[in-house]
Parts: C-alpha cells; structure tokens; sequence
C-alpha cells in the first residue's frame, strides 16, 4: 500500500503523496487518507452497478428491521401515478413525475416506517452536490409520506397487489414515520423535513423501539 502511495519520478504527487527523500518519507497525512479515500470509493463503483448497489442496499436495511421484529414489505413499492404535487415536483426534478417508488416500508407497534435508502461514497470533490441531492430526496420523501397518510387505502391497495394482503397497513397505522438512511453520512442542513440515518444509526433506532417493546410486555 504505501508503496502505491510513493511517487516514483513520474506522474502527479497528488495522487502519490508520499515522497521518499534519502530514506525519509515526507508526506501530509490528510492527503495520504485523501487518496486511500478516493481509491476506495473507485472500487466501490467499478464493484457493481448503481441499481444493484440500490437493490442490495435496500435488502440489506430489510434484514436489519426483520431481525428486529418489524414486519417489512420484501421489496420495493412502485406507485404508478403522479403524487407529488406538480410545482414542487418541477422544482425538485424539472418535471412531473409520473410514477414514483418507495424503497423500504416496514412497521412496528403501529409505526409504518417509510425508508429513503441511498448507498454513496462521493468523491471529496462532489460533497456539496451530493448535500443538495439528499435535500431533495428528504423534500420528496416528506410528500410521499403525506400522499401515503390521505390515501392509505389505496396504498393499501397497491402493495396488496403485488405482496399480498398487510393488515398491518389498515387502521391501526398510528404514526408515518419517514427516514432517508444512508451508508454514508453527508453533510446537510439540520433544518431538513426528514431526518438522514445511516444504516448504523437505524439498527440502534429498531434496537431501541424491539427494546421497549419487550420491557412494556414484560
């Protein structure tokens, strides 16, 4: 490894970082963790395809709340009409959507959890873009949730469709609970309409709730 990281006559020092002198090494350690970084993230995306990352991702947040006692729908919920309304969706997207999806719904002690999963590791140069990108996901995710609460019925409808009956979705959904989760955190503003989790975060979070399930049973 380091001596991928040693500049050998040729090339950029930027992508080298470290400069053998003599028997000494010089280098700045921010840089050196700066390309390990970047290198990473270049496997990560020749690894796989976006929709697979997407897909593996999406089923592993699955599991996590399976294993926690939730009930979870096995697969994503495609909504094939417009449901967001038509001013907020040119101005996310540039367009109105005319079908929509929902990566992960599961739902736990009356609690239907409504899940944005977004696997990334962005290179340090697109941060900022991917901040602004999470804004909208979490805008877009507000407004799914709250077409899901005036329509419950018909969403009903719809997964039973495609997965089979879900009591669990008739009347005693109590709270709409909705999540961006992320394996990576970016940095956003704290004033967004949904609340960003990475996937650490969320297996606390139903660690917690299956927790106080089982002391109030007890």
């Amino acid at each position: 490894i380091v001596g991928s990281l040693t500049w050998n006559g040729r090339g950029h020092t930027l992508t080298n970082p470290i400069i053998s002198l003599q028997g000494f090494s010089a280098y700045n350690i921010r840089r050196v963790f700066a390309v390990q970084r970047i290198r990473l993230d270049g496997c990560f995306y020749r690894a796989y395809d976006d929709a697979s990352k997407g897909e593996k991702y999406e089923q592993h947040i699955r599991g996590i709340l399976t294993k926690e006692g939730f009930r979870v729908i096995p697969g994503r919920v495609y909504i094939k009409k417009p449901i967001l309304p038509e001013e907020l969706s040119i101005q996310l997207w540039g367009k109105v959507k005319q079908e929509t999806d929902l990566d992960v719904v599961a739902e736990k002690d009356g609690m239907i959890f409504v899940l944005e999963c977004k696997e990334r590791m962005p290179p340090v140069s697109r941060i900022v873009k991917e901040s602004h990108m999470f804004e909208k996901y979490s805008t877009e995710l507000q407004y799914k949730t709250l077409w899901i609460r005036d329509n419950l019925d018909e969403f009903r409808k719809i997964v039973s469709a495609s997965y089979g009956e879900t009591p669990w979705l008739g009347p005693e959904a109590k709270v709409l609970c909705p999540l961006v989760v992320v394996n990576y955190p970016i940095p956003v503003s704290l004033n967004l309409p949904v609340a960003q989790l990475t996937g650490i975060e969320l297996e606390n979070l139903a660690k917690s709730i299956a927790t106080t399930q089982r002391i109030q049973e007890g």
